[in-house]
């Protein structure tokens, strides 16, 4: 990850990769991804703020076209982070205009231990301002300095703070500063060992809150002053889970407010489920909900809730746990929000025969396959022949975007599936291990994809076999790979003049094939990726020198 650190002048340094933590990587499989993520492609592309290491070029020699400082910015307002990294190296004329508010505020500032002074003492000398903070990594409460920097790097920032991430709970000490424009607070992957209490008064445009959502380390978080009792607030999007206290107050007071819903059901009592019941009966904006819980009461939890939603919530996105009674859950959503519903994600948390039949949830989910833009599916209880029938019982071309959990699809039916989905742009397998004719045949049927995420082959046969057949190259427009190493070392096999021209975020692994390569192998056909900005090499060994070569061929890169 590259961070800002002080200069000597005009550009900012990164600090050097090998330093810096590793950077979550997206998962389209994730069950904490966030739901609404997959329908918003903002023009803007937030990142963690970095400069390059280079000179700036002068002025005479690089006279930029003569545009109204206005109309760069306008340019400049629609560039990727990485494009805008390169705008810095032009002249000094658009490094200064790169670094106007305007476009500071679109940009992420990633806070870690070794550049947290650098920054406070940047922010001293230059009037940067950033809208969207993330503190990663946790601070010692016990150092003074630290801390003390930390709360004088936020009397900087705190004024213009709109959207605030919070890894740790050593970092929550800077929520004691009145953040007058904060609209948004994610705590999801804040890990606790022992209460804390957060007064949420200070932020009365508060419109998102993010809260842990599972596991025993969270259950001690608290709210010291409840959203019951501010009454400016009304949230939009909200995450909890049914263990915090006060929850069904929290509901309660921002149900005419609320878009977003995701909720964790952790085993409420049955005046707890009767009063979820009232509250839904309530909702009357929602777009997007997430019902997870315990196996013992989802099902008809699940069911009961929804069916008390008006039909007037145009739900867009559904992602449920279901134990039992899935074809119950799909014939209310087909009765009441056919007609608005795009995203569906179900996740069968319990597997039995003789209650789940494969042929009437499929016959279920083909009456959707004409209106879903994404589906997400655990596909383990699925015949091959059902689980087609479900996706794709004809051509889809409304399906952009499919995850399959498992699928027990090989060879003919998995290219018949391929055939009939025309448009996909993003395919998740990656919890199945594809065998090289099944690799291949992504390459050669969907050509149009964007994100691909594979789970490691699992042929051992001499990579060399696949010289001959459709490599990755076909797609051109990859903008995301996660994959094992192979397809992208048949390229350097291959020798082949090609580039992926938009690919960003490469996640790599090793297989049986592979399983011996060092990280220098990378190296070798990095070329390939001229706009690479985040890299996950999983298990392959990397050393200064590695990453300094890598990072000539991939010049923007930031994550690694």
């Amino acid at each position: 990850m590259s961070n800002i650190i002080a200069d000597n002048g005009n550009a900012c340094k990164p600090l050097p990769l090998e330093m810096c933590r590793s950077s979550p990587y997206y998962s389209a499989n994730q069950l904490d991804h966030d739901p609404t993520a997959e329908a918003i492609q903002s023009d803007i592309e937030s990142k963690s703020i970095s400069c390059s290491k280079q000179n700036i070029r002068n002025d005479e020699t690089n006279a930029a076209l003569a545009l109204p400082d206005e109309m760069w910015l306008q340019i400049f307002c629609n560039l990727s982070y990485a494009d805008l990294s390169q705008v810095n190296l032009v002249c000094k004329h658009w490094s200064q205009l790169a670094r106007a508010p305007a476009l500071t505020r679109k940009s992420k500032l990633v806070i870690v231990r070794e550049n947290l002074k650098d920054i406070c003492d940047l922010l001293e000398r230059k009037d940067f301002k950033f809208q969207t903070v993330e503190i990663v990594d946790g601070f010692d409460s016990a150092n003074c300095v630290e801390h003390a920097l930390l709360l004088k790097m936020f009397q900087y920032l705190r004024s213009d703070i709109v959207q605030l991430k919070l890894d740790r709970p050593s970092s929550l000490s800077v929520l004691n500063n009145p953040l007058t424009k904060l609209k948004e607070l994610d705590l999801s992957n804040m890990r606790l060992a022992e209460s804390l209490s957060i007064d949420l008064s200070k932020f009365s445009k508060l419109k998102s809150l993010l809260l842990p959502y599972g596991g025993e380390c969270h259950l001690k978080i608290q709210l010291s002053s409840p959203l019951t009792e501010m009454p400016k607030i009304r949230l939009e999007k909200l995450r909890i889970a049914s263990y915090y206290p006060n929850y069904l107050n929290l509901l309660t007071t921002n149900v005419s407010s609320l878009r977003t819903l995701e909720i964790n059901l952790v085993s409420p009592s049955l005046t707890e489920q009767i009063h979820l019941h009232e509250i839904f009966n309530k909702f009357t904006q929602l777009k997007v909900l997430r019902v997870g819980g315990f196996v013992n009461m989802i099902d008809h939890s699940t069911r009961f809730l929804l069916e008390n939603l008006p039909k007037e919530n145009q739900l867009k996105t559904i992602i449920v746990d279901l134990d039992a009674k899935p074809v119950e859950f799909l014939d209310l959503i087909c009765r009441k929000w056919f007609s608005c519903i795009e995203t569906l994600e179900l996740r069968l948390t319990v597997f039995d025969a003789e209650r789940r039949n494969s042929g009437n949830l499929a016959k279920r989910l083909s009456v959707l396959s004409g209106k879903l833009r994404r589906l997400s599916l655990d596909a383990r209880e699925f015949t091959p022949q059902d689980l087609i029938h479900s996706i794709a019982p004809k051509t889809n071309t409304k399906l952009t975007e499919l995850e399959l959990f498992k699928p027990h699809l090989t060879g003919e039916l998995l290219f018949t599936l391929f055939q009939r989905l025309p448009n996909l742009t993003t395919l998740d397998l990656s919890f199945s291990q594809l065998t090289d004719e099944e690799m291949c045949g992504i390459f050669r049927r969907l050509t149009r994809l964007r994100h691909l995420f594979l789970g490691p082959c699992c042929s051992k046969t001499n990579i060399k076999n696949l010289c001959l057949k459709p490599n990755i190259s076909n797609l051109k427009g990859l903008r995301r790979l996660r994959s094992c190493f192979c397809p992208i070392r048949i390229l350097w096999i291959l020798n082949l003049n090609f580039k992926f021209n938009e690919l960003s975020h490469l996640e790599l692994y090793s297989c049986g094939r592979t399983r011996e390569c060092s990280f220098s192998n990378f190296e070798e056909i990095s070329t390939y990726f001229p706009a690479l900005e985040e890299l996950d090499a999983d298990g392959y060994d990397l050393c200064v020198n590695d990453i300094t070569k890598v990072r000539n061929n991939c010049p923007r890169l930031l994550y690694l």
